[in-house]
């Protein structure tokens, strides 16, 4: 279990490369309720309403689709750089959104 940082990842897979590699749960979900807002300025209903299926599926199902979901978001807004960020930063952690098979094996603090 790890935040973005890259040079996180760059350790644990020079160290420990059997591991389940997992972003934090609470650092995705910063970047999921950063891009809520921002496209929902005006209203924290709708960002939450946006938001919260995304992370519950997140969570919850083993082959979610948030990746794509982000995509397409992007696709639809491709010049605006805050969401561009934001879906570059879940791709680029693609192979650490397990939380629902880490959830599976029980591990303890898994999404917390």
């Amino acid at each position: 279990m790890a935040d973005g940082a890259i040079w996180i990842w760059s350790l644990i897979k020079n160290r420990v490369r059997h591991a389940t590699k997992t972003l934090d749960f609470y650092h995705g979900s910063e970047h999921h309720w950063s891009r809520a807002r921002h496209l929902h300025p005006d209203s924290p209903e709708r960002a939450a309403a946006w938001t919260k299926p995304l992370l519950y599926e997140l969570r919850h199902t083993p082959k979610h689709g948030v990746i794509h979901t982000l995509e397409e978001l992007l696709a639809t807004n491709p010049d605006d750089s805050i969401i561009n960020r934001e879906v570059h930063y879940f791709q680029n952690h693609c192979d650490h959104l397990n939380y629902a098979d880490v959830a599976a094996r029980n591990t303890p603090n898994c999404c917390d």
